[in-house]
């Protein structure tokens, strides 16, 4: 804040969502959701303060807004009335060195054993909060345990830092011996639980983007997620996808992919076709673009 009035920029770039209060200079911006205003009981009343004003703030002030989805840009046409010409879409990326299909079995097994994880097991990487619908993935695992009390269900391994609401969910984690939280995972341990889970499952009420869906992919790994906001942009035609309020629906889709193999296979190799299409080299390249021409 201080430097951009001492030394005003000739424009000013904002990758989050927040424009200096004080300053007028010349401003481009990025917002990534506005999931406050859609799903107000997911987030905290200082949230909800909060991001109301910076977004009411940066809807005014910036000359540009990039956003990760078409989805996004059609929320902020709608409840901020902008013209579609002051909101440029540019999707996100992922990190092609960190997240691949890798060949080294053994040694992943090996590794993830130190983590007391053990193959088979469905995968949940995303904050651990009410908005991620964690509540509603834990309900369907729980059925989907109840359905197949004489079969070898695989574990649910949680990946990601507590958020609003987790409370509510804790005592659950707790008292099921399935579901494994792991916390915050580094990358290079991350990409590890991509390559050797049965699934990822991404069960979002709301998303603006969603880049493990990316990541998943990237490592081979099939994707079931919400039929919601902007995930089906990500996912294309290389995912299986679920209402994310039918509790049942989440259940049916994890027990079809632990019947089928060939599904499996096929959702993999969409997957990897699918990821092609964004990269952070894309991303950069037109973010570029949008500040060279405003």
């Amino acid at each position: 804040m201080k430097e951009v009035l001492i030394n005003p920029p000739n424009l000013l770039f904002v990758p989050a969502h927040a424009l200096p209060v004080f300053s007028f200079v010349k401003s481009v911006m990025t917002i990534h959701d506005i999931g406050f205003k859609r799903h107000p009981q997911h987030y905290s009343i200082w949230q909800r303060i909060y991001y109301s004003f910076v977004h009411w703030w940066g809807t005014i002030r910036a000359k540009q807004i990039i956003v990760p989805s078409v989805f996004t840009q059609k929320e902020l046409t709608k409840l901020y009335h902008l013209s579609k010409d002051k909101i440029k879409v540019i999707p996100l990326g992922y990190d092609q060195e960190n997240y691949f299909v890798r060949r080294d079995r053994n040694e992943m097994e090996a590794i993830l054993a130190q983590y007391k994880v053990k193959i088979p097991y469905f995968l949940y990487v995303g904050r651990l909060e009410k908005k991620k619908n964690i509540k509603g993935l834990i309900q369907a695992y729980e059925q989907l345990i109840i359905n197949h009390q004489s079969s070898i269900i695989p574990s649910l391994v949680l990946v990601g830092q507590p958020g609003y609401g987790y409370s509510e969910i804790e005592n659950k984690i707790k008292k099921n011996k399935n579901i494994i939280s792991l916390g915050y995972f580094q990358d290079q341990y991350l990409t590890i639980l991509y390559n050797l889970a049965e699934a990822l499952i991404f069960p979002s009420f709301y998303e603006g983007f969603g880049i493990p869906v990316l990541e998943a992919m990237a490592c081979g790994c099939p994707v079931l997620a919400s039929q919601a906001a902007s995930i089906p942009e990500v996912g294309g035609q290389a995912a299986l996808y679920f209402n994310p309020h039918d509790i049942n629906e989440i259940t049916r889709l994890m027990e079809k992919i632990i019947k089928d193999q060939e599904l499996k296979k096929d959702l993999s190799a969409k997957g990897l076709a699918q990821v092609k299409n964004f990269s952070w080299e894309k991303c950069a390249e037109k973010t570029l673009k949008v500040l060279l021409n405003t």
